[in-house]
């Protein structure tokens, strides 16, 4: 006789774009458009809005010293990763309105608009995306694939509290397959 062990696929949730590598998740997806689109580094972000803000310095009037641009940058950065974290993306901060803000509030804030509208363009325009985004759209691709065909093999999710809103869908998700844990 032998004795045969299987072990589990394990898949890192930040990976979770390898399951479509599985072929009958790949079949069932006819709109997989995640390949088309690079993932946009944390470095290159800041590089980029570094480079948005210094050339929106030039038609604003408001002067941002060199070092408080690089904060700024950062600042915005980790802004930009805590709204795609919430499925918000810059336009709903574009959106406030500033007409009951003070009036230094309010040249931040067009200053602000300004860069996230000239950011969302070029990431767009050369098609990138964040890890945050990306992952969110494979995990609705993934959900959309499970409706159309529900994964036959056992599917366990562990370590994760769901917190994250793309996590917490997937987690649901894998509740109402078959197998799924």
């Amino acid at each position: 006789t032998y004795n045969y062990i299987i072990l589990p696929r394990i898949i890192e949730l930040e990976k979770l774009f390898e399951i479509f590598y599985d072929e009958s998740i790949r079949k069932s997806c006819k709109s997989f458009l995640i390949n088309e689109y690079q993932t946009i580094s944390s470095l290159e972000k800041f590089l980029l809005l570094k480079s948005i803000i210094e050339k929106a310095q030039k038609t604003n009037s408001a002067q941002i010293g060199q070092a408080a641009s690089f904060d700024l940058a950062s600042s915005l950065v980790k802004l930009l990763e805590e709204l795609s974290q919430h499925n918000l993306s810059s336009e709903d901060l574009i959106k406030l309105d500033n007409g009951e803000l003070p009036e230094h509030l309010q040249v931040n804030l067009v200053l602000l608009q300004q860069v996230l509208t000239s950011y969302e363009k070029v990431i767009t325009d050369e098609k990138r995306i964040d890890k945050n985004t990306k992952y969110s759209l494979v995990v609705d691709e993934l959900i959309q694939s499970w409706k159309q065909e529900p994964c036959s093999k056992p599917i366990i999710l562990v370590g994760s509290t769901g917190s994250q809103t793309p996590t917490a869908r997937l987690m649901n998700a894998i509740a109402q397959l078959p197998q799924g844990f």
